[in-house]
């Protein structure tokens, strides 16, 4: 299983090597990553937070952007040579997922040490709105990364090294 190196996923992926087994890991890994990084502050915030219209529409926006990338994809892949989809996408996702999560720590962090040089109060403020926010562009630049690899794998353009 690659960890980081989402280049040689991406050539394994396209040369048709990986196991079933290690196919399910991904799906699996990703899926439980997702859900502890996502779905966990919307329940969080849904029984903390009265303004549940905003957290609608968060929502809302995750969904319509999460089926606007996969339908995006799935076409590319398509124009490419059409297989293999599922396990392209699903096992990209996890590595895209793991490269966002260690290159935002420090970016997310900075925002609230800004924050709490400005005053105080004002991290309570703006929590709601930073998570959210976060998410949301966690969730578009992991889309577009997937995108991008699945075009180049469908079409061959990944080497081995």
């Amino acid at each position: 299983m690659y960890l980081w190196d989402t280049k040689k996923l991406a050539y394994e992926l396209q040369e048709g090597t990986l196991t079933k087994k290690t196919l399910l890991c991904y799906i699996l890994i990703y899926f439980v990553l997702e859900c502890i990084f996502t779905s966990g502050s919307f329940i969080q915030y849904s029984f903390q937070d009265s303004n549940y219209k905003s957290l609608l529409i968060w929502d809302l926006f995750y969904l319509a952007t999460t089926v606007f990338f996969i339908v995006l994809a799935f076409k590319k892949n398509e124009q490419g040579d059409g297989n293999f989809f599922l396990e392209r996408i699903l096992c990209l996702s996890f590595p895209i997922l793991i490269r966002i999560l260690v290159y935002s720590i420090p970016f997310v962090l900075f925002i609230y040490a800004m924050l709490g040089l400005i005053a105080d109060n004002q991290i309570e403020k703006y929590n709601t709105f930073i998570l959210e926010a976060y998410e949301i562009g966690a969730v578009v630049l992991s889309y577009i990364l997937a995108y991008r690899w699945v075009h180049r794998i469908s079409h061959g353009l990944v080497t081995k090294n």
